[in-house]
């Protein structure tokens, strides 16, 4: 297995609100350690003031899909359809998966909706292009 995939299957990949983030670039170029991390230095950094990962906290749930508000959640209403509108991701359900499956199953499947056959690496869910070699599935 590549090392981005090794990395990837690292828990810091799975955001509280539903999001793969071993598939984002800024991830795999160290810039954002995901919204688990607890390293302060790093860019990117308004995960600290997110209101989706302060309430899981609080909380103590592992995603959003634990709350049993999660159709109704408020502060995840913008969050929801700028995803499904820009990305076509449903993170409802990837919250849901994540509650129903456990996590390492749900990591897992995004790695292998994720994988790049041409070289092994991570597919972004944001553009569809591989973060490691370009390759364009779209």
């Amino acid at each position: 297995m590549n090392k981005i995939l090794l990395r990837s299957l690292d828990s810091d990949v799975i955001s509280f609100c539903g999001v793969f983030c071993g598939g984002c670039p800024s991830y795999h170029v160290g810039t954002c350690h995901g919204c688990r991390s607890e390293i302060l230095m790093q860019k990117r950094t308004s995960k600290w003031k997110c209101r989706k990962r302060l309430c899981c906290l609080e909380k103590t749930y592992y995603s959003c899909g634990d709350c049993p508000d999660l159709k109704g959640c408020k502060i995840r209403k913008s969050l929801i359809k700028r995803y499904n509108i820009n990305y076509n991701l449903d993170l409802d359900q990837n919250a849901q998966k994540i509650s129903s499956l456990g996590p390492e199953d749900w990591l897992k499947g995004q790695i292998h909706k994720y994988f790049c056959n041409q070289c092994g690496g991570v597919i972004s869910p944001y553009d569809l292009i591989c973060v490691q070699c370009g390759y364009s599935t779209s």
